[in-house]
């Protein structure tokens, strides 16, 4: 911004101009986004009158000082010589004649209004915090409810059943060939029977919940457990094998 070496005088009179100027009247539409404006000729004639009253003017010029760019130099002059000077540079959609008659004209709006202190009557604040939303009859608005988030079912916590464990004090207790380490069970839903995986590569088969709940118990605890074996090859009891301290 640019001034005169004092604005004393310019100062006074302005004070009682903005005294005397209303907010300008957003007589115009804009179609694209479906509002009103306040266009120049508003803002003009918002200030024209409280300005001339008291000793004050307006000269707006344009220049190209900055390339594709339209820079607009508003100054506010008093009676006295003193002086107040803004710019405000926009750059135009298009290079054609339309665009940059219409962004002159935008931005001298915007520059007068910004020198002399123009508002409009329904500023743009209101938008922005949305004091200005369409507020629709009750009745028109479509009653909404929303979904209701899906429940789950409540997981059933069963007790852990510990099948009943041999304790080991010497190796001899329980025939190591009869000792495994359990990697993983494959349990499908509807067989009877499941497969035992152990850590040595082996498979085994088995039937029976004891047995399934002693398999699963041995492989998330990594502990031993002992197999017995029936007449076909199956696994007939499983038994945890515990160490005593």
């Amino acid at each position: 911004m640019e001034q005169s070496p004092t604005l004393a005088e310019l100062g006074k009179a302005l004070a009682k101009a903005q005294g005397e100027i209303k907010g300008a009247i957003k007589d115009s539409q804009n179609p694209y986004f479906k509002s009103n404006y306040a266009d120049l000729t508003s803002v003009w004639e918002a200030c024209r009158k409280p300005l001339s009253s008291n000793g004050l003017s307006v000269i707006q010029a344009s220049s190209d000082s900055i390339p594709e760019t339209i820079t607009i130099e508003t100054t506010l002059l008093h009676s006295s010589g003193e002086w107040v000077r803004g710019k405000l540079a926009m750059k135009p959609v298009k290079s054609d004649p339309q665009s940059i008659g219409s962004c002159i004209t935008y931005a001298r709006r915007y520059a007068l209004a910004a020198i002399v202190g123009i508002c409009p009557e329904d500023d743009d604040g209101n938008d922005a915090t949305g004091n200005n939303l369409k507020k629709f009859p009750k009745e028109d608005v479509p009653d909404f409810k929303p979904p209701e988030a899906k429940k789950e079912p409540p997981e059933k916590k069963k007790a852990q059943e510990v099948p009943e464990a041999i304790p080991r004090d010497e190796p001899g207790e329980v025939e190591p060939s009869e000792i495994r380490r359990v990697k993983s069970v494959n349990a499908p839903e509807g067989r009877k029977s499941f497969d035992i995986f152990t850590t040595a590569g082996e498979k085994f088969w088995s039937t029976g919940d004891d047995n399934l709940r002693g398999a699963k118990y041995a492989a998330q605890n990594d502990i031993e457990v002992r197999f017995q074996f029936g007449t076909k090859g199956g696994v007939t009891k499983i038994i945890p094998v515990l160490q005593k301290e």
